[in-house]
């Protein structure tokens, strides 16, 4: 996957669905899904769902909270 800058009026949308895979909440796994693309991605725990992010964003691009949405 491309890496690219985010202008300041851009924005990523992605869905997040996560679920514990056992009765004591020890494991998980999860789909992300890009609106955009449609591209899924499946993940197993917290650090491949960082991992993820910070592949679609380089540190320090993402944008500000400058408008309305979620922060």
């Amino acid at each position: 996957m491309t890496k690219r800058r985010l202008e300041s009026s851009e924005r990523e949308v992605f869905v997040v669905r996560l679920w514990c895979r056992t009765s004591d909440g020890a494991a998980w796994a999860g789909v992300i899904q890009h609106v955009g693309t449609g591209a899924v991605t499946r993940v197993r725990n917290a650090r491949e769902l960082l991992a993820y992010l910070a592949v679609q964003f380089e540190e320090g691009e993402l944008p500000g909270p400058q408008g309305p949405g979620l922060r």
